[in-house]
């Protein structure tokens, strides 16, 4: 999978993001193989739960100071028409801190290469965004990596970078 980005590269314990020809970036898992394992390094650390038999994808994002309880009234509502993703950004909810990185997580990019990664590991192809908060934001800078994820974004009480 490749797309536009910056000239970078990032090593992280969760994925990898190199540097290739034509200024994109690669996302490349590590020690991750999804065909054989029920969860991957990346859903496990992000407290990712996909839920209802729809057909498209609806991604819920919490904001600052929140988790992915957050929506739990919002979630029954969509549950017939969507496949709904809840996930925790790291350092919320249940996030496994083994996977803090100070470095990446000092700016929203970091946010945002998770986003994807999650995106990646589930094998979403497009997706209605909602995020909340700094997750509008994050949201915002997945999408301009990625727009082919995102049919749609919506910016709930959306916070300036």
């Amino acid at each position: 999978m490749y797309w536009p980005g910056p000239s970078l590269r990032w090593h992280h314990s969760l994925v990898s993001y190199v540097q290739i020809g034509g200024g994109g970036l690669k996302l490349r898992h590590l020690g991750v193989n999804s065909k054989t394992q029920k969860m991957g390094i990346v859903e496990e650390a992000h407290n990712v739960k996909v839920l209802g038999s729809g057909t498209r994808y609806i991604v819920l994002a919490h904001g600052f100071g929140t988790d992915q309880s957050v929506w739990k009234h919002l979630v029954p509502h969509l549950l017939d028409d969507f496949r709904v993703v809840l996930y925790d950004n790291m350092g919320a909810g249940t996030t496994n801190p083994d996977y803090f990185d100070f470095d990446r997580y000092s700016t929203l990019e970091g946010y945002a290469f998770d986003l994807l990664a999650i995106l990646e590991e589930l094998c979403v192809h497009s997706c209605i965004f909602l995020g909340h908060s700094v997750s509008a934001m994050i949201g915002t800078l997945a999408s301009i990596s990625r727009p082919d994820l995102f049919a749609k974004i919506i910016m709930l009480s959306a916070n300036p970078r």
